[in-house]
């Protein structure tokens, strides 16, 4: 014979609240391994920009004129990419004729 169950619904809610439990431990269990994998990777991350870092600073102290050349070098090439390459202003001819020589913005 079947066991019934009691009509308030306890039981069942009490298989949900184990069911999400449940489901609960394991989503902390993927978000504190997906945590730890993410911190291993900006560990050998933050290396690698230590070594170069080091790299750059050793090059530069032993060229520091080529050092210099490629700072301006490369502060003009970001202002011009920076201004950007919108339409030039055109400017249009007084109505008294191109002879006028009177030029409107």
């Amino acid at each position: 014979m079947a066991t019934q169950e009691p009509r308030d619904g306890t039981t069942g809610a009490t298989d949900a609240e184990g069911g999400l439990m449940d489901a609960l431990a394991a989503l902390g269990q993927v978000g504190e391994e997906t945590l730890r994998s993410l911190a291993d990777g900006l560990e050998g991350a933050e290396d690698a920009v230590r070594e170069g870092l080091g790299k750059a600073e050793e090059t530069i102290r032993e060229h520091p004129l080529l050092a210099v050349g490629v700072a301006a070098g490369l502060g003009f090439l970001l202002g011009v990419l920076l201004r950007g390459r919108g339409e030039p202003e055109q400017q249009e001819v007084d109505s008294a004729g191109a002879g006028g020589g009177v030029v409107q913005p």
